[in-house]
């Protein structure tokens, strides 16, 4: 059986709203370094999330299509 797509949703929580951008940053550093998305031959859509501590949820406005 063949994967022929998939969405990863990762999440990251940071403690106050000055480290939001640091968390986009980290998870789009996270996601081109990675073996194992860079290692499948399927469709891979990466949208990320970073939440902060008091519970506001910032969505990366790009959704990245990997393949």
């Amino acid at each position: 059986m063949m994967i022929s797509s998939m969405t990863l949703h990762p999440i990251v929580k940071v403690a106050d709203e000055s480290m939001i951008g640091k968390g986009l940053k980290a998870l789009e550093l996270s996601h081109k370094s990675c073996l194992i998305l860079n290692s499948v031959k399927s469709e891979i859509l990466f949208m990320p999330h970073v939440e902060c501590e008091t519970d506001s949820i910032i969505t990366s406005d790009e959704h990245h299509n990997i393949r």
